[in-house]
């Protein structure tokens, strides 16, 4: 929000405008979020003098106004810092402390879950620690007092924040590390270019912070520069040198593993760095790695080769099953004797239950002959638990009894919530399941057509009950700047699809599959809303209720379940 005000009707209104290069929606709005009719104001003062006594009259905004306002002699600091206190009089107080008798105190509110007393300690901070007491924080045990220290040196000391970059670049926290990155791509020095390669050669990284240092340096190298309206998400990657410079770390011997899953994963696949032999090399040497070995497995091409690759990681009993489930859900169904294999594992007794499950999966969409039925019809009978997969695989109904899409509390109680996030994510990737990756990214893969997901570790965005009811009845709450739009055009075609650029010459929009197209401006002859969702109804007919459950467990999921 780019500003907020109250309406004399008791209205919450938000400005949010920004110009036409917003990935969200590319124009600027003002939001109205006002209490549903059918819940009771609290309170029926209309005009903002009223409202602000209501209050002005509460008893935590009373206690902090005044300690944000008496002077600080006249205050018991030591009251007000104790955690009984409620924490919009306890932040009020922190931000306020300028004496360096309270810098313990202040040391330890940098500490708590709560980011509003974190803040506000870094205020107290800021007024209270000089340059030495921050460096010697800096160098304190507790990751979160190194954290507070150098937002604290980066704001208000950055004259001296060259003498700690060094030392923030080879800390063990990820966020430190950021700091330190970002403040090196601020400053575009190309000094500094050699400093953040350094980093991608001797430091194991997030996927996060790989990305943030190779921006960096693509900032330093004048790269950002390029850009222009309409440019979002990855538009950097292809103009400037990153591909290139990630291939040169193949060429390191000793860089470290977790650094080499997080290139592995940056390449775009088929990309030449990313060669058979390189991928079974360090397939052997990912032996205790399972995200590096997940990694190698998404990006083995899929030619011959590939594919002989592939049935040997299915098969070997010594690989986690994880991987080898994942091998199975990139095993192509292109040929005869590809349908075959799928259907020999799903039948395998020495295989296990997870394995042959997902072997069933992968066989959706695969042209079946009538044999192939008849056994995947004795399959289900024999196991019940594979009968709703084969039915999904025969395109039929995978549960008959399930409740109407409208109850979700009949579905909450059914599907459960011991869900597989690992198994889920593959739910959401698969390329011939729901097809959820083909709209939605999550932890980088998959396409920004529709709203992404952005997870952070202890912080849970959607509730279990929000996920489903968009999985069920998806135009139910149509996410502001996803809308459909439908284009009538001169010769009497319409075209249906998210907006993404609109220009003098032309519509640029996304379909159901998240394929891009465009429509030329002057064959337009009405451009219309549409209120339905460019996510398929339906979307749970494609899914098992194990599957379903693994996939909100993925969701859920507070970070990369790997």
């Amino acid at each position: 929000p780019t500003g907020l005000a109250w309406g004399t009707d008791g209205s919450l209104y938000i400005s949010d405008w920004v110009d036409r290069s917003y990935p969200v929606h590319g124009r600027g709005r003002i939001w109205r979020v006002r209490l549903r009719d059918d819940v009771a104001p609290r309170s029926s003062a209309a005009d903002r003098a009223a409202r602000n006594r209501v209050y002005r009259d509460a008893e935590g905004s009373k206690r902090e106004h005044q300690v944000a306002t008496q002077p600080l002699d006249q205050l018991n600091i030591a009251s007000l810092l104790a955690p009984s206190t409620p924490p919009r009089v306890r932040t009020a107080c922190l931000r306020r402390i300028d004496d360096r008798r309270w810098l313990p105190q202040l040391v330890d509110a940098v500490q708590p879950a709560d980011p509003f007393i974190r803040q506000a300690a870094r205020e107290g901070l800021a007024h209270t620690a000089n340059w030495n007491d921050l460096r010697q924080l800096f160098r304190d045990t507790r990751a979160s007092v190194r954290l507070a220290a150098i937002l604290v040196i980066r704001k208000h000391h950055e004259r001296q924040f060259e003498e700690i970059v060094e030392e923030a670049l080879s800390d063990a926290n990820d966020s430190i590390r950021f700091v330190a990155t970002e403040w090196l791509a601020t400053r575009k020095r190309k000094a500094d270019r050699a400093l953040l390669l350094r980093q991608l050669h001797t430091r194991p990284m997030s996927g996060h912070l790989f990305e943030a240092t190779l921006a960096a340096v693509a900032k330093i190298d004048g790269v950002m520069e390029q850009w222009k309206p309409g440019r979002n998400g990855d538009w950097w990657k292809p103009r400037s040198k990153a591909y290139s410079l990630v291939a040169r770390l193949f060429d390191d011997k000793d860089v470290p593993l977790g650094t080499l899953r997080r290139a592995i994963e940056f390449l775009p696949p088929g990309h030449e760095a990313l060669s058979h032999e390189r991928l079974r090399r360090w397939m052997e040497i990912a032996k205790g790695d399972r995200g590096l070995q997940l990694a190698i497995v998404r990006r083995m091409p899929l030619d011959a080769r590939g594919i002989i690759w592939l049935r040997g990681v299915i098969e070997d009993r010594r690989r986690d099953e994880h991987v080898r489930a994942e091998a199975l859900m990139r095993w192509p169904v292109d040929r005869r004797e590809q349908v075959r294999a799928l259907i020999e594992w799903a039948q395998a007794q020495e295989m296990p239950t997870s394995l042959r499950r997902e072997a069933l999966a992968s066989l959706r969409g695969a042209r079946l002959t009538a044999n192939d039925v008849r056994t995947l019809v004795k399959l289900s009978g024999r196991n019940k638990e594979f009968s709703p997969l084969v039915a999904t695989v025969l395109a039929k109904p995978p549960h008959p009894d399930r409740p109407p899409r409208s109850d979700l509390d009949a579905w909450l109680a059914r599907i459960g919530t011991d869900g597989d996030p690992l198994a889920g994510q593959r739910v959401f990737f698969h390329p011939r399941g729901a097809g959820c990756f083909k709209c939605h990214r999550i932890d980088g893969r998959g396409e920004a057509v529709g709203p992404a997901f952005y997870r952070t570790p202890g912080v849970e965005r959607f509730s279990r009950r929000s996920l489903l009811r968009a999985i069920l009845s998806p135009s139910t709450e149509i996410a502001h700047g996803f809308e459909s739009y439908r284009l009538r055009t001169k010769d009497g075609r319409v075209w249906t699809g998210i907006l993404r650029t609109e220009t003098d010459r032309e519509y640029r929009l996304f379909d159901q599959e998240g394929r891009e197209f465009a429509v030329p401006r002057d064959q337009v002859e009405a451009v219309v809303p549409g209120d339905v969702s460019l996510m398929p109804d339906g979307l749970v007919d494609r899914m098992t209720d194990r599957e379903l459950r693994d996939l909100l467990a993925f969701l859920q999921a507070p970070a990369e379940p790997e």
